[in-house]
């Protein structure tokens, strides 16, 4: 009845019944550490490019850096200080060579506790914004650990002539999330460059990064968001028509139009809008805005994956959907497919029953093993769905390996230098397991290729 491979869960899991809170929260904080890798592409270092409009012969770049504690070697100074110092060069560059921009900086990140040195849940943000002539070029970024040398190379494209061409030009849409959204990375300057204002990145608003999905930036929301973007458009009237409306992944619109007029300044309009996505169901959608100047239109899109919310834990035994789809994964098949057959009473009388079996502390109030089922099917439900063909993330090989074995205790991303992050090695300690995804972009999902369980 109960499947080889849930019986190693269950030897991870029993450590965390008898050890307490502690645990408990060690725990969350591993599910938090590996959410944040989930959401941001890259467990190590990111960057993400936005172009601004500023004149018909210039664009104002803006780049921001993320990257965790792990990528730095930190050095012992006392027992309560360690330090990681890095730089980070900025060069700009057409294709014949040409330097237009070359900018080193460099910062300390300094830390008390020895166990945060390797943290993955401390992610910093900074953001540099520089002006760059309306021609195409080639961003290059490198990252140096001052302490072991060892640069980290990253190249962006910069399509700058198109952008400054259009009759209204509009930045690239940046995503903040709100005070009562999870989620976002705080973003900071550069020390020389503290005192700069760059719009729309005020201080303490925390920058949601977003994913690429077939080659288009994706958003990952878990609550209200606001869009920034700035426009500008040739002269000769004042203001400029925006029309925002929400598209499903079928091109069906939802809900109702918004409309209104966004005034102008010198040309230029900054304009912020807030997202409130509590009332649509889980899955993804297309933020349309129309801008209209005139007889001049222009259309922006921001697409988005919204997760589903995982219920808070509780008590109650009634069997949640995506609980009994993944109990296949512990039961034998056979029996499985019995219960399948019964209706929704049935379903919930037999699953009590399993449960009640199982219960590792029958003397508690609650059964801890299902609690713990449950949360990794929450947390695989929320963060392993399939980017493209929706399917929810418990039913993903990712999704099915998380509920199974838990969160891995390290995340590998072989040819990282290159940029390329197609392969996920995830290793487990106790006992030793290693398995390898590859990401198929016509389902948005990690496939199983191979394990040494």
């Amino acid at each position: 009845m109960f499947r080889r491979e849930f019986y190693a869960a269950v030897l991870l899991i029993v450590p965390l019944l008898v050890t307490g809170a502690d645990a408990q929260l060690r725990s969350t904080d591993t599910d938090r550490q590996f959410s944040q890798f989930r959401v941001n592409r890259s467990l190590f270092f990111n960057y993400d490019v936005y172009r601004f409009p500023h004149s018909r012969d210039s664009v104002r770049v803006v780049v921001v850096i993320s990257f965790v504690n792990d990528l730095v070697q930190f050095v012992k100074q006392s027992d309560s200080l360690y330090e990681a110092s890095f730089e980070l060069t900025f060069l700009a560059v057409d294709s014949a060579k040409n330097v237009y921009y070359d900018r080193t900086f460099r910062d300390t990140l300094k830390v008390t506790r020895f166990e945060d040195t390797n943290s993955r849940a401390a992610v910093h943000g900074y953001i540099h914004s520089f002006l760059l002539p309306a021609v195409d070029m080639k961003l290059r970024m490198e990252f140096v650990d001052l302490d072991t040398r060892q640069p980290l190379r990253r190249t962006a494209s910069l399509k700058l002539r198109s952008f400054v061409a259009r009759p209204i030009r509009v930045s690239d849409p940046v995503i903040f999330a709100e005070e009562k959204s999870p989620g976002g990375i705080p973003l900071q300057t550069f020390p020389e460059r503290a005192s700069d204002r760059i719009w729309p990145f005020g201080e303490g608003e925390r920058y949601l990064s977003p994913f690429l999905v077939e080659d288009r930036r994706h958003f990952r929301l878990s609550g209200p968001v606001r869009i920034a973007l700035e426009a500008q458009a040739a002269e000769g009237r004042d203001s400029l028509k925006w029309t925002s409306v929400l598209l499903d992944r079928d091109n069906r619109r939802v809900g109702l139009p918004r409309e209104r007029q966004v005034p102008l300044a010198s040309g230029t309009a900054r304009i912020v809008e807030l997202f409130e996505p509590d009332s649509i169901l889980p899955g993804f959608y297309i933020y349309q805005i129309l801008l209209e100047h005139g007889t001049n239109k222009r259309t922006v899109q921001v697409a988005f994956y919204l997760g589903q919310k995982p219920a808070p834990a509780s008590a109650d035994t009634t069997v949640a959907i995506d609980e009994f789809g993944a109990l296949r994964y512990i039961v034998d098949s056979d029996l499985y497919e019995t219960w399948t057959k019964l209706d929704s009473a049935g379903r919930d009388s037999v699953v009590r029953a399993f449960w009640v079996g199982k219960d590792p502390l029958p003397d508690t109030p609650l059964n801890e093993l299902r609690q713990e089922f449950r949360r990794r099917v929450r947390f695989a439900t929320l963060h392993f769905v399939s980017l493209v063909k929706g399917r929810p993330g418990w039913m993903t090989d990712q999704g099915r390996t998380y509920i199974l074995y838990g969160p891995p205790a390290e995340v590998l991303h072989p040819g990282i230098e290159e940029g390329k992050y197609q392969h996920e090695v995830w290793i487990y300690q106790d006992p030793p397991m290693r398995f390898i995804f590859r990401f198929d972009p016509d389902s948005g999902e990690y496939i199983l290729l191979a394990s040494d369980r």
